[in-house]
């Protein structure tokens, strides 16, 4: 192996061979300007949320919170559907980060 310039580290070459394509991608997004927040509130209000908290720390009741939320934005916030223009596969956001 050679070294890697004035280094005592070797060089390592390789090559990749992978396929590469693009696709159409739909993404699914709730659409909030169209949820009904009334039910959402009406809902959060209903519960005894001093029973629900009760005898557990605070992680838990935020994590228990927001998993109550989730199920109701899920029933009362309706989804989006979105296409995307056609991209490459390999292309996603932490590529685009890096560059």
């Amino acid at each position: 192996m050679e070294h890697f310039s004035t280094s005592d580290h070797n060089m390592v070459e390789f090559q990749l061979v992978l396929e590469t394509g693009v696709s159409d991608a739909v993404i699914y997004k709730y659409d909030f300007n169209r949820g009904d927040y009334n039910a959402i509130k009406r809902a959060l209000a209903e519960m005894n949320w001093c029973e629900i908290f009760h005898a557990i720390g605070t992680l838990d009741c935020y994590k228990l919170f927001t998993e109550k939320l989730n199920e109701l934005i899920a029933c009362h916030v309706p989804v989006k559907k979105f296409k995307t223009k056609k991209k490459c596969l390999w292309f996603n956001r932490n590529v685009k980060k890096a560059i």
